[in-house]
Order: structure tokens, then sequence, then C-alpha cells
């Protein structure tokens, strides 16, 4: 179920710039708006991480429609599209349960705790992924 994902929300974050609602945003967009400029930060990888014991309950058969339409998933914000990136990467455009989660670390606990599968940076979870906890 491994796969990598850059950051490209780059619409909310723009549109809050552009409404004067921010001083700065991040986004993957290289084309700076109007009287602003764009500084290359670098990239994060995203993986779609859940409990090992997660994996198997909820996708023995891997990444499939059934699965996706039955296994909660963790969304960090009402306009966070990650997840359903991921899911049109794998071929799914459907509804599908999911947790909202709205910190970072939370987030973390929740797929830790195994109630969800979701998009978490790898660098956030490199001990717990070297360790087993988390699996891809």
């Amino acid at each position: 179920m491994l796969l990598d994902l850059v950051i490209e929300d780059q619409d909310v974050g723009l549109k809050r710039l552009r409404d004067g609602d921010v001083a700065a945003c991040l986004c993957a967009n290289p084309q700076p708006i109007a009287g602003a400029r764009c500084v290359p930060l670098g990239q994060m990888t995203y993986l779609p991480l859940a409990t090992p014991a997660y994996v198997n309950r909820h996708f023995p058969d891997g990444p499939n429609e059934a699965a996706f339409r039955q296994a909660p998933a963790i969304v960090y914000g009402p306009n966070d599209r990650l997840q359903h990136r991921f899911l049109a990467h794998c071929g799914y455009h459907g509804a599908f349960p999911y947790h909202l989660c709205p910190s970072s670390e939370g987030f973390v606990r929740l797929a830790r705790a195994g109630l969800g599968y979701g998009m978490i940076p790898r660098m956030q979870t490199a001990a717990q992924l070297a360790s087993g906890e988390l699996a891809s």
C-alpha cells in the first residue's frame, strides 16, 4: 500500500492569501500571486499509514474499492484533500468513513491506536515505521 504524495492543496492557502486573511502560506504552487514571492522550502512525503493489525483487518486483500468504502480513514480537516488524492490514485472516487483530527500529534495517536489509516508525513513517523508500529 506504499505511496508517496506531495502536498498540493494550494487552493485553500492561496485563497486566504489573496483574500488578505494570512500574510504567508505553504503550498505546492511555484507561481507567486501578485505582490508575493515563492521560496522553495523542500518536499514533504506523505504515506498512508496504520497499525499492522488495522491493515490486516481492513485491507486483507490490499487496497480496493470494498475496503475503502468500509475502512475508517483519518482526515486532518474539512479542507484536507490528501486522503481523497490517495484514494483517487488507487482508482477509488467514492465516499469513505473518516474521523476528523486537526492535530498532527493527535492524527498519529489515532493511527497508532488502530482507529484509522491516514496520510502522515514520513519524517513525523520515522520511529514508528522503523519499529513496525505503523505500516504502509
